[in-house]
């Protein structure tokens, strides 16, 4: 007997994905390694929990970090911090497997698209590798980028016009909602879902009301997310005061930067250095690196047929990037959101220029940037985790230092944290130096601390110290780190 020709496709379709899940996981585990049990620093402090057992039970009805509404990465940090202590360790291998869950997801993507199995295991090796991995999976207050990524790729994945595969509208819903409690920006899947509702029922007897009926369900998804952050206390950004966000040239910039940060394979950490330095020998490899990889897509979409598709993604990334484009501030951390549409693209073109039907020399061009495209990833990666965890480490021995002075201080007291000349330029989570790596709220200094009556205040090498400054002590750091009063 040689089987049913769809149960044995669909037997060897689920091996070939299991055996991208090990892969992936080994590929992860072998560049993130030395982050995976790095420590706190700089705003993860605000996941530190003085009591994580009771912090359980209130996860849903408190907004943390900061004025955020995240329960569903306190929860997850929350246990773990119960389960085993302050290690990070945990909280970093549940990072990595939601990023393995969403390489493994596009691939099957891919595959249901009608690329090569070739395509569909680079498309979710893109995924694997790529340098925005470092500090999504890396990251102590990230979780909520992974879970929401994933979640919301998943719902869109559960909505797409895949051949031969039936749509499943309440999985889709329920994964939104997953999505939005563990990140607020996850409110850019609802456009798209909204649409792919309509596109899937428009051909189904009663299909208008179907399609009605899912969307309310997922608009009342959307406004009970919202009526519990609003209850545990969390706001959104105010765009008519202009604080937090505003409509003008910060969305083309932030644009831009989410844009290039999405596809350029170069590491962006030496890019920003070289620029911060006027050494342009990164910068201009960085940037004709991100134009070469999207010359690479779009000659792929075309080989394939595919063109309209390409820019159907780039609409739906805009779209799932539109909270985040109105802030003043954006990391290249919110690029991660889009990585999945990216790879998508990746995986297509490189399916269709591999294929043996085409010239020898356009196909030695594209495995030549499909190569590129990937080792530099994977190199980023690496050299990224490996400054995250640096980070991490001053961090943390610099914060026990801290912690002992500010137990000691008398009553009233602001430590006023002065970094000191000469220190290297901070970049993003990968380059942390100085005071930056301890940036305590009003509420950690009580957690940490058990003092209410004092607090920390950081200024920046050659700011303008507080003068008059009751209750001030001013603290430096020393050649070797350690935190010294000033003279």
């Amino acid at each position: 007997m040689t089987g049913d020709p769809p149960v044995l496709a669909r037997r060897s379709e689920s091996a070939l994905l299991a055996a991208c899940a090990l892969a992936f996981a080994l590929l992860g585990l072998a560049l993130l390694g030395p982050v995976l049990d790095g420590g706190f620093f700089a705003d993860d402090w605000e996941l530190w929990l003085a009591a994580p057992r009771e912090y359980l039970a209130r996860a849903f009805f408190e907004t943390r970090p900061y004025e955020n509404y995240r329960p569903l990465q306190g929860l997850l940090v929350a246990l773990s911090q119960t389960l085993f202590g302050r290690t990070t360790l945990p909280t970093h291998l549940v990072n990595l497997a939601l990023h393995v869950a969403l390489a493994v997801l596009v691939t099957r993507a891919v595959l249901g698209v009608g690329v090569s199995r070739t395509g569909a295991v680079l498309a979710g090796l893109y995924v694997c590798v790529s340098q925005l991995a470092a500090s999504a999976v890396g990251g102590n207050d990230t979780m909520s980028l992974t879970l929401g990524t994933l979640a919301g790729s998943a719902a869109l994945f559960w909505l797409a016009p895949f051949p031969g595969v039936r749509a499943r509208p309440g999985a889709a819903a329920a994964a939104f909602a997953v999505s939005l409690f563990a990140k607020e920006s996850s409110l850019g899947y609802l456009p798209i879902l909204a649409l792919l509702m309509w596109l899937h029922f428009r051909a189904e007897p009663n299909g208008a009301r179907k399609a009605v009926t899912w969307t309310l369900v997922l608009a009342a998804v959307a406004v009970g997310y919202l009526a519990l952050r609003a209850q545990a206390g969390g706001t959104l950004p105010d765009v008519a005061s202009g604080e937090q966000m505003q409509v003008g040239t910060n969305v083309l910039r932030n644009l831009a930067l989410l844009s290039v940060a999405s596809v350029i394979p170069l590491p962006t950490t030496q890019v920003f250095l070289g620029a911060a330095a006027r050494e342009w020998a990164w910068p201009i490899a960085g940037g004709l690196s991100a134009v070469a990889v999207v010359a690479f897509l779009c000659w792929g979409s075309v080989r394939a047929g595919k063109l309209p598709w390409l820019a159907a993604f780039c609409a739906a990334a805009i779209c799932v990037l539109g909270p985040v484009l109105l802030l003043h501030h954006v990391s290249e951390l919110y690029a991660y959101a889009v990585l999945p549409f990216v790879a998508l693209a990746f995986g297509w073109s490189a399916g269709a220029l591999l294929t043996r039907d085409g010239s020898r020399a356009r196909r030695v061009t594209a495995a030549a940037v499909v190569a590129f495209a990937l080792s530099a990833n994977a190199w980023a990666q690496h050299q990224d985790a490996r400054g995250m965890a640096e980070s991490g480490g001053a961090a943390g021995a610099l914060m026990t230092q801290l912690l002992d002075r500010l137990r000691s201080l008398p009553a009233d007291s602001v430590a006023v944290l002065v970094d000191p000349p000469g220190l290297p330029p901070n970049y993003s989570v990968f380059r942390v130096t100085g005071f930056l790596g301890v940036w305590l709220t009003k509420r950690q200094v009580r957690e940490m601390t058990g003092r209410d009556d004092v607090s920390v205040r950081i200024a920046a090498t050659g700011a303008a110290l507080p003068d008059p400054c009751p209750g001030c002590v001013f603290f430096t750091l020393d050649g070797e780190n350690r935190l010294v009063p000033m003279p």
